[in-house]
């Protein structure tokens, strides 16, 4: 086996079955259902990963290459609606914020980008490296890095305003992890943006920082409590 098939692969596995225990132990509950689709995501980016790192063909990679970015187009919208509704209820003003922002996700940016990948403007192709093919970026990669920048900016400092703002030690932590998850998330995308603009490919570090970002996700859907009700 590809050792460097180690990290994804516990990735998609851990999502699997994280979304297995949410399904039989607290499916009912809104946030929990938010979670579930999150971690869905999750699995499709870890798992096309996964699946780029044993292809033998660049036909099969560049397929997954490009499935690998569908779950990135739809991560930071699903956190956007999470914060919404966790850990704590919001102002009608801030909720405002944050459906005009889905709004213009939905509308603009998703729908464009999602044009742009499937007619290789954000992949062109795939390239033989280190550890076996990896994507190579198109004439509009950054317009889909721009969007994932500012949704994902705008969830990281809407939770710091959360943790700050509330004084429950077990809400708290799960805002802290879910702080974690983002901010982890952030930097592997920022971090693979950044190898593909130096055109450096020495290790799929990547692909061994999405396993605590997954887990810590997973972590934090298997805990996670309905917070006291307040609302900032």
């Amino acid at each position: 086996m590809n050792p460097h098939t180690i990290p994804s692969l516990v990735s998609w596995l851990a999502s699997i079955f994280t979304i297995l225990y949410i399904i039989i132990k607290r499916f009912g509950d809104r946030v929990s259902r938010v979670f579930i689709w999150l971690l869905i995501l999750c699995f499709i980016w870890s798992f096309s990963i996964y699946m780029m790192r044993i292809s033998t063909t660049p036909d099969d990679c560049f397929f997954w290459a490009k499935i690998r970015y569908i779950p990135l187009l739809l991560l930071p919208g699903v956190l956007v609606y999470l914060i919404s509704i966790f850990p704590i209820k919001k102002t009608i003003r801030r909720i405002s914020i944050t459906i005009s922002l889905l709004l213009f996700v939905l509308v603009v940016f998703m729908p464009t980008t999602l044009i742009l990948l499937l007619t290789n403007h954000i992949v062109k192709g795939v390239e033989m490296g280190p550890w076996r093919y990896h994507a190579v970026v198109g004439d509009c990669y950054f317009i889909f890095m721009f969007y994932f920048l500012v949704l994902m900016m705008y969830v990281i400092v809407d939770l710091i305003h959360d943790y700050i703002s509330i004084d429950n030690v077990m809400d708290k932590r799960q805002v802290f992890w879910l702080i974690v998850a983002s901010i982890s998330l952030l930097f592997i995308e920022s971090l693979e943006a950044t190898f593909k603009i130096i055109n450096l490919y020495i290790v799929a570090l990547n692909d061994i920082l999405l396993l605590p970002m997954i887990v810590s996700i997973c972590y934090l859907a298997i805990k996670y409590r309905k917070p006291d009700v307040i609302q900032i």
